[in-house]
């Protein structure tokens, strides 16, 4: 239950910060942000509506997903 919260909370931050720097992002530019498994794992369920069940390791060495301009998520 601890890490679940943890989870959600570190999950929730790393949108924000994805939300806040495509703000700030000047026109047809991009950036890389690089995070831990487990929070992008987290902030993935969060972006797709899907309950948290369990700490998930979805992604490979240097892989991810890319947000656009409009929230949409796709896998990298």
């Amino acid at each position: 239950p601890e890490f679940k919260e943890l989870a959600t909370v570190l999950g929730n931050n790393l949108i924000a910060l994805i939300k806040d720097t495509l703000l700030d992002l000047p026109e047809n530019s991009k950036a890389l942000i690089v995070s831990q498994d487990g929070v992008m794992s987290a902030a993935e369920n969060i972006f797709k509506n899907k309950p948290y069940q369990k700490l998930e390791f979805s992604f490979k060495p240097l892989e991810g997903f890319v947000v656009d301009e409009n929230l949409k998520m796709e896998p990298l």
